[in-house]
């Protein structure tokens, strides 16, 4: 329709300008959110998602596995109070802006989206977005095992999160 063809793309690129602006500056969890959800349902659109196509790798490694980390604030309601950690975690009035969970459908929609079956006349094969995460997650998990066996420290929000990006993503890998 005329609607998507004349502003999808302007609206894409703000909202991943916005997302990628979040390693250096701030940006508010609501308005990260936001961007995070129309990304996702830019997914559903051949003309968006042939657009935002060369920037997948950036927001698949560098933008949604840190956002899975637990954050600090995390932690400390976990210390605090696990009960009430665990209860907000389930808390659809406390989830609904969270970035963590809008980020876990477009990870969702991204896989998806690689792995649906080619439509007829379709001129190029879409990327095996599924695959290629799997890969950089294996690899990440492997850097881990080696560093905890070596004595080095090492971050274990990364293989919290890269296990939550699994967990996330069975449906896709069982299917």
């Amino acid at each position: 329709n005329n609607f998507s063809f004349k502003y999808n793309i302007p609206l894409l690129e703000s909202h991943l300008q916005l997302l990628f602006s979040r390693k250096q500056n701030h940006v508010g969890s609501k308005a990260l959110n936001f961007s995070i959800k129309f990304l996702s349902a830019s997914t559903k659109l051949e003309n968006t998602m042939e657009k935002m196509r060369p920037f997948v790798e950036n927001i698949l490694y560098d933008t949604i596995v840190p956002i899975l980390f637990i954050t600090h604030k995390d932690l400390q309601q976990y210390e605090n109070d696990p009960i009430e950690y665990i209860r907000a975690q389930y808390d659809f009035t406390e989830t609904m802006f969270h970035p963590k969970n809008q980020v876990q459908d477009l990870l969702m929609y991204l896989c998806k989206y690689s792995s649906e079956k080619k439509k007829k006349g379709k001129k190029r094969p879409r990327p095996d977005y599924l695959h290629q995460f799997l890969e950089f997650t294996v690899k990440n998990l492997n850097e881990y095992a080696e560093k905890i066996n070596s004595g080095q420290g090492a971050d274990w929000r990364i293989k919290e999160a890269l296990m939550f990006a699994i967990l996330t993503l069975r449906d896709e890998i069982m299917g």
